[in-house]
């Protein structure tokens, strides 16, 4: 099996190996920052993976922990990899969170659904029909735009190395009937 890149894997992955090497040297975040002439806020965030660290930084800190040779060179080659860009890049605006960026690197999902069909296996219609009707506020670019997004999505289950999906359905997701009396959070629609 191949493994899946993801920038946000390759990020969080290198926020913990290096927050084991400071904690390993028993240096402070506020050293560390204090030395690199940054915040410590700043460390923080790329120790837990919510900012992408430069490879130079990377470099730098890993030589406040005593980290040179092999290692050191391997740390800063993924924080190279950790700043390319993910497909889902361009819609970081309606994206929130570091979901798409860590379900482009699982090798399986599992999913429930009681009341719709999951983003991976929704049509455009579908999901252009969901998002008017929980967001009725939306403009038709703003609709289409997170379209553009579930259907990007749906490429894990045709690249060369296909996600193995696993989907659990109630009855109500594929018997529209049973849901006509109800709102989108299946409840008894109110009269």
């Amino acid at each position: 099996m191949t493994e899946r890149r993801s920038p946000t894997i390759r990020r969080r992955r290198l926020g913990a190996e290096l927050r084991r090497q400071r904690e390993a040297a028993r240096i402070t975040i506020e050293t560390v920052a204090e030395q690199l002439e940054c915040s410590a806020s700043k460390i923080s965030r790329i120790e837990t993976g919510h900012t992408t660290a430069t490879p130079r930084d990377v470099r730098d800190m890993l030589r406040i922990y005593g980290v040179v040779g092999a290692e050191s060179d391997e740390l800063v080659q993924i924080a190279r990899e950790a700043r390319q860009k993910g497909w889902w890049h361009p819609y970081s605006t309606v994206l929130v969170g570091a979901y798409v960026g860590l379900e482009a690197a699982a090798s399986s999902i599992r999913a429930y659904e009681q009341q719709v069909v999951p983003g991976l296996l929704e049509t455009e219609e579908y999901a252009s029909a969901m998002i008017r009707a929980a967001r009725p506020d939306f403009s038709a670019d703003q609709v289409a735009q997170r379209v553009r997004v579930r259907l990007g999505r749906q490429s894990l289950l045709t690249q060369n190395d296909p996600v193995d999906l696993w989907v659990v359905l109630d009855e109500a997701v594929l018997s529209p009937g049973l849901l006509q009396d109800r709102d989108m959070t299946g409840l008894p629609a109110s009269g």
